[in-house]
């Protein structure tokens, strides 16, 4: 079943000519994802921080994509809460924020997701984006999560980028242009 759902996820994203772009609201995107993640983060002890501008400009993109986007990254932001943070701590906290940012006369919705769990080496940094790479045990993943985000942002017409600070904080950005 895992591998199924991989290889959907991997085919989704591979396929892009099968569902049609639209106009989306970042912010409804996010709200349907934090219903499934919310209960997870709250029974985990994460405090979740939102920091969401108000009339964010619409994107043009695929939902499903853009939902699954922001689900492996709130994910992986749990992960590294969890595992440098096992039981509760008043410093085991993740932030969300979405802004409209204008740069050389171009809008882009950005959204930021930054925890402040073990943060990424910088061995590690430059391979996250790889295929297959991942520094967690054996069946805790596969490699793939951050490699789909990679390509669902490129797939929009975005950039991706990550910050982070071993032991302190890891802060990925998502610029997507605005409709």
């Amino acid at each position: 079943e895992r591998i199924a759902k991989i290889v959907q996820s991997l085919m989704s994203i591979c396929s892009p000519g099968d569902k049609a772009f639209e106009k989306l609201s970042l912010e409804g995107c996010l709200e349907t994802v934090l219903t499934i993640s919310r209960s997870q983060l709250n029974a985990s002890g994460i405090a979740l921080e939102t920091n969401l501008e108000e009339k964010l400009p619409v994107i043009f993109g695929q939902r499903q994509q853009v939902e699954q986007l922001t689900l492996n990254l709130i994910n992986n932001a749990a992960y590294a809460l969890n595992d440098k943070y096992p039981g509760a701590d008043p410093e085991k906290r993740l932030h969300i924020s979405a802004s409209k940012v204008v740069e050389n006369k171009k809008t882009t919705v950005r959204l930021e997701i930054c925890d402040f769990g073990k943060g990424i080496t910088k061995a590690h940094i430059g391979k996250i984006f790889d295929p297959f790479f991942t520094t967690k045990p054996a069946g805790s993943g596969t490699g793939l999560g951050l490699g789909l985000c990679y390509e669902i942002v490129k797939h929009h017409g975005g950039e991706i980028r990550v910050e982070s600070e071993e032991g302190r904080f890891t802060r990925v950005t998502v610029d997507l242009p605005a409709a």
